[in-house]
């Protein structure tokens, strides 16, 4: 009866072990997916927020080019303003303007 008591407790304890270890392994591989989740998603914000950067930096280059295109602009037309003043200059301007003109449609 003694040995018939060992051998049962003995085939418990090697069930228990053995649903013991199934469980932690299980818990293991829940552990490390969660983990392998949170490194993915911790690399996609990283991805995200370099893209961001670079499109604001992108961006302020772009507004950088517009503002200096503007202020070009203006001075442009703020010095035509003043030469359409004097007759001499206007028409020295619109000479040089329909030269400049031609050659371009001949190249």
């Amino acid at each position: 009866a003694a040995e018939k008591v060992e051998e049962i407790e003995t085939k418990a304890e090697e069930e228990f072990n053995s649903e013991k270890g199934r469980l932690v392994h299980q818990q293991r591989a829940k552990i490390i997916d969660f983990y392998d989740k949170k490194e993915k998603q911790l690399e996609l914000m990283k991805k995200i927020q370099h893209s961001s950067l670079t499109n604001q930096s992108r961006l302020q280059v772009l507004k950088g080019r517009e503002d200096g295109l503007s202020s070009v602009l203006e001075a442009a037309k703020q010095e035509l303003a003043r030469i359409a003043t004097n007759q001499q200059q206007y028409q020295q301007l619109i000479t040089s303007l329909l030269l400049q003109g031609l050659c371009k449609l001949l190249e």
